[in-house]
Protein backbone atom coordinates (compact mmCIF):
# COMPACT_ATOMS: atom_id res chain seq x y z
CA UNK A 1 0.00 0.00 0.00
CA UNK A 2 1.75 3.31 -1.11
CA UNK A 3 0.33 5.18 1.99
CA UNK A 4 2.13 3.01 4.46
CA UNK A 5 5.38 2.99 2.05
CA UNK A 6 5.15 7.01 2.00
CA UNK A 7 5.01 7.16 5.97
CA UNK A 8 7.29 4.16 6.69
CA UNK A 9 9.61 4.34 3.70
CA UNK A 10 10.77 7.67 4.92
CA UNK A 11 9.83 9.99 2.38
CA UNK A 12 7.51 11.79 3.88
CA UNK A 13 8.56 10.89 7.52
CA UNK A 14 12.41 12.17 7.50
CA UNK A 15 12.54 14.87 9.22
CA UNK A 16 8.72 15.41 10.09
CA UNK A 17 9.27 13.04 13.35
CA UNK A 18 5.84 14.10 14.81
CA UNK A 19 3.89 13.82 11.35
CA UNK A 20 5.17 10.42 10.68
CA UNK A 21 4.30 9.40 14.45
CA UNK A 22 1.03 10.98 13.36
CA UNK A 23 0.81 8.92 10.54
CA UNK A 24 2.20 5.46 11.74
CA UNK A 25 -0.87 5.75 14.73
CA UNK A 26 -3.05 6.05 12.24
CA UNK A 27 -1.87 2.83 10.46
CA UNK A 28 -1.39 0.91 13.41
CA UNK A 29 -5.35 1.96 14.11
CA UNK A 30 -6.45 0.78 10.66
CA UNK A 31 -4.90 -2.12 11.03
CA UNK A 32 -6.26 -3.01 14.48
CA UNK A 33 -10.24 -1.94 13.49
CA UNK A 34 -10.04 -3.69 9.95
CA UNK A 35 -10.69 -0.09 8.54
CA UNK A 36 -9.08 0.77 4.95
CA UNK A 37 -5.99 3.59 5.31
CA UNK A 38 -7.78 6.28 3.71
CA UNK A 39 -7.49 10.15 4.61
CA UNK A 40 -10.83 11.00 4.05
CA UNK A 41 -13.00 12.85 6.76
CA UNK A 42 -15.15 9.81 7.98
CA UNK A 43 -11.90 7.57 8.68
CA UNK A 44 -10.16 10.33 9.76
CA UNK A 45 -12.73 11.88 12.22
CA UNK A 46 -13.24 8.09 13.39
CA UNK A 47 -9.74 7.86 14.16
CA UNK A 48 -9.51 10.35 16.21
CA UNK A 49 -13.00 9.59 18.12
CA UNK A 50 -11.07 6.35 18.87
CA UNK A 51 -7.92 8.14 20.39
CA UNK A 52 -10.24 9.95 23.06
CA UNK A 53 -12.63 6.78 23.53
CA UNK A 54 -9.17 5.29 24.34
CA UNK A 55 -8.31 7.95 27.04
CA UNK A 56 -5.93 9.68 24.95
CA UNK A 57 -5.67 14.03 26.15
CA UNK A 58 -7.43 15.89 23.54
CA UNK A 59 -4.05 17.62 22.67
CA UNK A 60 -2.50 14.53 21.38
CA UNK A 61 -5.74 13.28 19.25
CA UNK A 62 -5.62 17.21 17.91
CA UNK A 63 -1.77 16.44 17.07
CA UNK A 64 -2.14 12.84 15.85
CA UNK A 65 -5.16 14.76 13.45
CA UNK A 66 -2.80 17.63 12.52
CA UNK A 67 -0.38 15.00 10.77
CA UNK A 68 -2.83 13.31 9.00
CA UNK A 69 -3.66 17.22 7.83
CA UNK A 70 0.12 17.89 7.17
CA UNK A 71 0.83 14.57 5.34
CA UNK A 72 -2.47 14.83 2.70
CA UNK A 73 -1.02 18.67 2.32
CA UNK A 74 2.42 16.71 1.32
CA UNK A 75 0.65 14.86 -0.91
CA UNK A 76 -0.95 17.33 -2.57
CA UNK A 77 1.68 19.43 -3.18
CA UNK A 78 3.63 16.74 -4.90
CA UNK A 79 4.48 13.99 -2.68
CA UNK A 80 4.41 10.53 -3.77
CA UNK A 81 0.76 9.57 -3.23
CA UNK A 82 -2.21 8.37 -5.68
CA UNK A 83 -4.91 10.77 -5.05
CA UNK A 84 -5.23 14.17 -3.40
CA UNK A 85 -8.44 13.57 -1.89
CA UNK A 86 -7.00 12.11 0.67
CA UNK A 87 -7.52 15.79 1.70
CA UNK A 88 -8.78 16.01 5.35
Amino acid sequence: MLLEAVAVGGIFVAGHKVYGDGVRSFLRWCAATGIEPKLDRATVNAFVAGLLAAGAEPSTARSRQLALRRFSAWCAEGGSCPSTSWRT
